[in-house]
């Protein structure tokens, strides 16, 4: 508990944050943001990037990966997990994912009434990394697209740009280009004047980065590609000059038992899409 406490940062004692610890949710989720930017071989990262995949690699378990090695084991860091490694993984990696694998879709936790869009898409990455068919969790996201075509409603994440996002990374994988394209052009129509993204009254760094990360992949793609360029760049200038994580209710947006925020994971993803540049 006195741990619990001073991890808030707060000075207040037994204050105590809503999901603690989670050293492997951000060790994981840190690495993944470095292989979804195909960062994890920069040259400035090396030193730093090996001995991380490493210890992660040996502390996946047959039966998956938790927040922390004393928490439960969920679909969801598992599958994040798993895609990171990549052909680092073992081989038993994709039977490990298997364990949460329900009527062709993936569960997060045992006995949830419903799935997670994320999860489903971060197992599909992870399957991709290993040749594995997806066809079906794709179906299941392809199926859950709004008219809009955003993703809405996930349920460890309030944002719909964080859920849009990153299922639209996934379905990339899966080559399923018209729903992709779909989520672009929300993406583009909810762009701010100012060259920000946010599910709220104002644009956030989280938010904005998950945002440009993803027409950074359209645009490889070649998936309107003067279009996404253009509102990339905007987005892009814009973190530049707005990198960093306010203390602000607009940043809480991952959901526990209440919303909170990760730093150190939101921060990583800020900063790896910094280390794209925008194409000319």
């Amino acid at each position: 508990m006195l741990q619990a406490s001073k991890s808030t940062q707060v000075g207040i004692p037994g204050v105590v944050p809503t999901v603690w610890p989670i050293d492997r949710f951000e060790q994981t989720w840190v690495l993944y943001s470095l292989r979804v930017l195909d960062l994890l071989d920069h040259p400035g990262l090396g030193d730093v990037v090996r001995p991380q995949l490493l210890d992660l690699g040996a502390a996946l378990r047959p039966e998956g990966m938790g927040m922390s090695d004393s928490f439960t084991h969920d679909g969801d860091i598992t599958s994040t997990a798993i895609a990171t490694l990549g052909k680092l993984g073992a081989p038993r990696a994709v039977g490990t994912l298997r364990r949460f694998e329900r009527d062709g879709m993936f569960i997060t936790y045992a006995n949830e009434l419903q799935p997670s869009l994320t999860t489903n898409a971060h197992a599909i990455h992870a399957l991709a990394c290993h040749g594995e068919d997806a066809s079906k969790p794709a179906r299941y996201l392809l199926e859950r697209q709004q008219p809009d075509g955003r993703w809405v409603g996930d349920k460890w994440h309030s944002s719909w740009i964080y859920a849009t996002t990153q299922v639209m990374l996934a379905l990339l994988h899966e080559g399923q280009m018209s729903a992709v394209k779909a989520g672009t052009e929300a993406l583009l129509r909810a762009q701010r004047e100012d060259g920000g993204w946010g599910a709220g009254r104002v644009s956030t760094a989280a938010e904005t980065a998950y945002a440009v990360l993803a027409l950074c992949a359209v645009q490889r793609n070649r998936e309107r590609e003067s279009m996404t360029r253009a509102a990339w760049r905007r987005g892009y200038s814009w973190l530049m000059a707005n990198d960093h994580i306010e203390d602000s209710h607009e940043n809480l947006r991952w959901i526990g038992k209440e919303l909170y925020c990760p730093v150190r994971v939101d921060r990583a993803w800020i900063l790896g899409s910094l280390l794209v540049s925008p194409s000319p």
